[in-house]
Protein backbone atom coordinates (compact mmCIF):
# COMPACT_ATOMS: atom_id res chain seq x y z
CA UNK A 1 0.00 0.00 0.00
CA UNK A 2 2.81 2.35 0.55
CA UNK A 3 4.83 1.47 -2.69
CA UNK A 4 0.97 2.77 -4.06
CA UNK A 5 0.85 5.37 -2.50
CA UNK A 6 3.97 6.72 -3.15
CA UNK A 7 3.61 6.10 -6.90
CA UNK A 8 0.45 8.46 -6.82
CA UNK A 9 2.18 11.00 -4.64
CA UNK A 10 5.04 10.98 -7.51
CA UNK A 11 2.74 10.95 -10.60
CA UNK A 12 1.56 13.94 -9.37
CA UNK A 13 4.63 15.96 -9.74
CA UNK A 14 5.33 15.03 -13.20
CA UNK A 15 4.05 17.87 -15.11
CA UNK A 16 6.85 19.45 -16.53
CA UNK A 17 7.87 23.38 -15.81
CA UNK A 18 6.40 25.13 -18.34
CA UNK A 19 3.18 23.26 -18.62
CA UNK A 20 -0.31 25.22 -17.44
CA UNK A 21 -3.00 22.82 -17.14
CA UNK A 22 -5.54 22.23 -14.78
CA UNK A 23 -5.28 18.58 -14.35
CA UNK A 24 -2.07 16.31 -12.57
CA UNK A 25 0.04 13.15 -14.02
CA UNK A 26 -2.08 11.31 -11.62
CA UNK A 27 -4.93 12.93 -12.70
CA UNK A 28 -4.76 10.56 -16.11
CA UNK A 29 -4.48 7.57 -15.06
CA UNK A 30 -7.86 4.55 -15.16
CA UNK A 31 -9.49 3.50 -18.24
CA UNK A 32 -11.25 5.90 -20.10
CA UNK A 33 -14.89 5.10 -22.17
CA UNK A 34 -16.40 6.79 -24.99
CA UNK A 35 -19.70 5.23 -26.21
CA UNK A 36 -18.62 6.77 -29.59
CA UNK A 37 -14.50 6.06 -29.90
CA UNK A 38 -14.06 3.21 -27.10
CA UNK A 39 -11.69 3.01 -24.17
CA UNK A 40 -8.24 4.33 -23.67
CA UNK A 41 -6.17 2.99 -20.81
CA UNK A 42 -3.35 5.18 -18.90
CA UNK A 43 -1.19 3.60 -16.36
CA UNK A 44 1.22 5.11 -13.79
CA UNK A 45 4.71 4.05 -14.76
CA UNK A 46 7.64 5.23 -11.92
CA UNK A 47 5.28 8.31 -11.40
CA UNK A 48 4.63 8.97 -15.36
CA UNK A 49 1.19 8.59 -16.80
CA UNK A 50 1.36 6.23 -19.93
CA UNK A 51 -1.07 5.48 -22.48
CA UNK A 52 -0.88 1.30 -21.98
CA UNK A 53 -4.14 0.45 -24.75
CA UNK A 54 -6.45 2.35 -27.20
CA UNK A 55 -9.10 0.00 -28.36
CA UNK A 56 -12.20 1.52 -30.61
CA UNK A 57 -15.90 0.57 -29.39
CA UNK A 58 -15.93 -2.08 -31.72
CA UNK A 59 -12.59 -4.03 -30.51
CA UNK A 60 -10.16 -2.68 -33.26
CA UNK A 61 -6.53 -2.32 -31.07
CA UNK A 62 -5.42 0.88 -32.43
CA UNK A 63 -1.29 0.99 -32.29
CA UNK A 64 0.32 3.54 -30.14
CA UNK A 65 2.82 5.81 -31.64
CA UNK A 66 3.62 8.14 -28.62
CA UNK A 67 2.37 10.33 -26.10
CA UNK A 68 3.91 12.91 -23.59
CA UNK A 69 3.51 16.19 -22.24
CA UNK A 70 3.93 18.98 -24.60
CA UNK A 71 3.26 22.97 -24.46
CA UNK A 72 -0.65 22.60 -25.00
CA UNK A 73 -0.94 19.85 -21.81
CA UNK A 74 -0.71 15.88 -22.13
CA UNK A 75 -1.04 14.06 -25.56
CA UNK A 76 -0.83 10.59 -26.93
CA UNK A 77 -1.43 9.65 -30.97
CA UNK A 78 -2.43 6.12 -32.79
CA UNK A 79 -2.54 4.65 -35.70
CA UNK A 80 -6.01 3.18 -36.59
CA UNK A 81 -5.20 0.28 -39.29
CA UNK A 82 -8.56 -0.38 -40.68
CA UNK A 83 -8.50 3.04 -42.16
CA UNK A 84 -4.87 4.19 -41.58
CA UNK A 85 -5.71 7.43 -39.83
CA UNK A 86 -3.54 9.02 -37.74
CA UNK A 87 -5.47 10.56 -34.72
CA UNK A 88 -3.80 12.59 -32.13
CA UNK A 89 -5.41 13.79 -28.42
CA UNK A 90 -4.81 16.09 -26.07
CA UNK A 91 -5.98 16.69 -22.89
CA UNK A 92 -8.11 19.59 -22.33
CA UNK A 93 -8.92 19.56 -18.64
CA UNK A 94 -10.23 16.56 -15.99
CA UNK A 95 -13.51 16.98 -14.50
CA UNK A 96 -13.42 14.65 -11.91
CA UNK A 97 -14.51 11.36 -13.64
CA UNK A 98 -14.74 13.24 -17.15
CA UNK A 99 -11.18 13.90 -19.69
CA UNK A 100 -11.99 16.35 -22.09
CA UNK A 101 -9.74 16.14 -25.09
CA UNK A 102 -9.15 17.31 -28.28
CA UNK A 103 -8.22 15.07 -31.17
CA UNK A 104 -7.10 16.26 -34.68
CA UNK A 105 -6.07 13.83 -38.05
CA UNK A 106 -3.65 13.87 -41.03
CA UNK A 107 -7.07 15.24 -43.37
CA UNK A 108 -7.03 18.45 -40.72
CA UNK A 109 -10.20 17.28 -39.21
CA UNK A 110 -10.84 17.69 -35.89
CA UNK A 111 -12.95 17.87 -33.26
CA UNK A 112 -13.39 17.32 -28.76
CA UNK A 113 -14.37 14.47 -26.95
CA UNK A 114 -15.22 13.75 -23.46
CA UNK A 115 -14.31 10.19 -22.08
CA UNK A 116 -15.66 8.63 -18.43
CA UNK A 117 -13.40 6.99 -15.97
CA UNK A 118 -14.48 3.10 -14.96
Amino acid sequence: MFLLLLSIACASKHVPTGVDVPYTAADLVGDWRNEGAGEITIVDQRGKPVVQSVVDYDGEVFEILGFGWGEDGYSWSYRVPSTDYHITETVLSIDGDSLHTSWSNQNGDTGKDTWSRD
